[in-house]
């Protein structure tokens, strides 16, 4: 057997995935190595090169607590190419595999900084991808980010970020929920911006929709003062360079529907009207284009509703309810994207308690019974049985200390009309 015989095994362990495979991968690589060191080099046949490598790496990356496994390989690629040997160079697939691992370590909320002296780390034998050496998932992915651009400028054209890696990197800075994520999602667009300018321009890396979605998205989840302006601020950008004529930054639902969320997580006496306004404009690009790409959809109406629950602002309960009211309409016209979710009604109950007037039992039961009448359409998904179950979880502790036994009794006794199919 030779290194292609060795590369062709190795590929398939990767492609079958799981820690046992990528250990065997890992095994058939030290024995490949061993091999050619045993030919004192003399056998290229036997020599390792960049693809077994990448793919042993990629193998580790992919497994859950492997991340450390992975750096290993890459420290041991960039030792033997620091050491003349040149059929291993670590290239662009290198860097981007655990870009997109330490990205997936962010998302799953695994990858955040641990305070110091908590302990843990990347090692290879635990579940935990934060390192040793206490930085986060959206750091490293960043000091890949950083590594590729600067052997890229100094001449190694294997390793060129593309927009890919740049939006992998972006959007870990989005979930990292780290103080001042956001604004590193938004430099890393600047980044990509400028590069994207100079001299003739680099298409490989000129943001996209995806990447102006995930700095909004960025922008949503910081919760800081000012960041649902900020994110407005990116859509306008968008909306102003799809009209100039750039197609890769037409707006979608999913950039309002971050705007919203922006306002619904920041909160304040705007907040409902703000993203109400933005409902709008979505309703009304919709009716103007047929647009599906631009159609609310049920994440659009609830995130409305809940910027208002989150207003406090006097009479936000009926500003809710007349959303709520406003997808029944939608969905009984034919729109099934409106077609109101536990989630919508939770939002509005919780309105109904932030607001000047306050949830009574009455308007929560009958609230919780328009609930029940969705469930009973026969679309009772496992998700919409959980969130009615979470709602109803809900009126009970906002009652709880306010109304009698026999009330929270009825609602209990409401409940009990939810059955998983």
């Amino acid at each position: 057997p030779d290194s292609v015989t060795y590369g062709s095994v190795i590929k398939c362990l990767t492609n079958a995935g799981g820690k046992a495979n990528a250990e065997k991968a890992e095994e058939l690589l030290n024995e490949l190595e061993e091999l050619y060191e045993n030919s004192d080099g003399a056998d290229e046949s036997l020599a390792p090169n960049t693809i077994i490598y990448n793919s042993v790496l990629n193998a580790w990356s992919t497994v859950r607590g492997g991340i450390g496994r992975a750096e290993a390989i890459l420290d041991r690629m960039e030792e033997l190419h620091g050491a003349g040997n040149g059929d291993v160079s670590p290239d662009a697939f290198t860097f981007s595999s655990l870009i997109k691992a330490w990205t997936a370590a962010a998302s799953s909320g695994k990858g955040r900084r641990k305070a110091a002296g908590s302990g843990g780390g990347v090692d290879g034998n635990t579940d935990d991808d934060t390192d040793l050496l206490g930085r986060s998932a959206a750091e490293r992915a960043q000091q890949l980010l950083d590594r590729m651009e600067q052997l890229y400028r100094n001449g190694d054209d294997a390793v060129k970020p593309n927009k890919v890696v740049y939006n992998s990197v972006i959007h870990a800075w989005a979930r990292s929920g780290e103080a001042g994520s956001a604004q590193r999602a938004e430099d890393l667009l600047a980044r990509m911006q400028q590069q994207a300018k100079v001299g003739d321009g680099d298409d490989d890396v000129k943001p996209d929709v995806v990447t102006f979605n995930s700095v909004i998205d960025a922008w949503a989840r910081a919760e800081e003062y000012g960041s649902a302006e900020k994110a407005e601020n990116l859509l306008s950008s968008m909306e102003k360079q799809y009209i100039a004529g750039d197609e890769s930054v037409k707006p979608d639902i999913k950039s309002i529907n971050s705007c919203i969320n922006a306002w619904s997580r920041t909160g304040g006496p705007g907040a409902g009207l703000r993203a109400e306004q933005l409902l709008d404009r979505a309703e009304s690009l919709y009716e103007e284009t047929g647009d599906d790409d631009v159609r609310p959809n049920k994440v659009t109406y609830s995130s409305v509703i809940n910027a208002h629950a989150k207003s406090y602002k006097k009479g936000c309960g009926e500003f809710a309810e007349a959303i709520l009211d406003h997808m029944e309409e939608m969905y009984e016209d034919g729109a099934s994207e409106a077609r109101p979710n536990p989630i919508a009604f939770s939002a509005v109950l919780q309105a109904w308690q932030n607001s000047d007037v306050g949830l009574s039992a009455p308007r929560a039961e009958g609230l919780l019974m328009r609930m029940m009448e969705y469930l009973d359409e026969g679309k009772r998904g496992g998700k919409d049985v959980i969130d009615a179950n979470k709602t109803f979880d809900l009126v009970v502790r906002l009652l709880d200390k306010t109304y009698d036994e026999d009330t929270i009794g009825r609602i209990e006794e409401l409940r009990e009309g939810i059955r998983m199919e």
